[in-house]
């Protein structure tokens, strides 16, 4: 994993490696129980085990470290994660959904991290990689859209939803009376909408790509008995 060039940098700063390993072989002797009478059922039942709060608590702690740890390796596989831009006023509905995050959604994956060691090795990799900062300095510099131009992608972007359930998804979003006056939550919460509506898409491409791959057999390969 560290072979990712932003996970590299990191874990030369915090020893993410490391950490890691020693979170997971911890977490591997609580779950598998180490010990002569904790190694399997018959003996676990006759050493009369009791809820040990203290091992409970440790479970926890190493849990959410390795969590933690394991959100730093998906920032730094996606680092755009890191870095927000303005995007119902540069695209609306019509940018690419699954590339870039808006500042309030950046800020959700930044508060995951308690502002510990590790958001500063990932802020310092993030801002030290010239190729991203270009990347949000050029989307930053597109002329911002009108209240008026943002609802027109969006009104694009209803007239292709195909199926029933998907249409009603939006449709309950854009009437829900909490977020009338609020219209860049409304806007936040479909767009959540169309990012996973993308992303089911995706995974069904796939699923139907796999079957076929498995199903299809070359007609080299055909049994005798099947071809004309």
């Amino acid at each position: 994993m560290c072979g990712n060039e932003y996970l590299s940098e990191v874990d030369k700063q915090t020893g993410w490696a490391t950490k890691l390993t020693d979170d997971y072989r911890r977490l591997s002797n609580f779950v598998h129980s180490r010990g002569k009478n904790a190694s399997n059922l018959w003996l676990w039942q006759q050493a009369r085990a009791k809820f040990n709060e203290k091992a409970w608590n440790e479970w926890i702690e190493f849990a959410v470290t390795t969590v933690h740890l394991m959100s730093a390796a998906v920032v730094c596989h996606f680092p755009r994660s890191l870095v927000p831009v303005k995007y119902f006023e540069k695209f609306g509905f019509d940018g690419p959904p699954g590339l870039f995050l808006d500042h309030e959604q950046v800020q959700v994956i930044r508060s995951s991290f308690s502002n510990g060691p590790l958001l500063k090795a990932l802020d310092a990799v993030v801002r030290s990689a010239a190729e991203l900062q270009k990347e949000n300095s050029d989307v930053e510099s597109l002329p911002d859209l009108t209240a008026d131009a943002i609802t027109e992608t969006l009104d694009r972007f209803i007239r292709s939803l195909k199926t029933p359930s998907q249409q009603q998804q939006v449709k309950e979003a854009l009437e829900d009376e909490r977020f009338r006056e609020f219209p860049t939550v409304q806007w936040s919460i479909v767009l959540n909408m169309q990012r996973n509506f993308v992303r089911d898409a995706s995974l069904a491409f796939i699923a139907r790509k796999l079957e076929l791959l498995q199903t299809e057999v070359p007609k080299q390969e055909q049994p005798l008995d099947a071809i004309p």
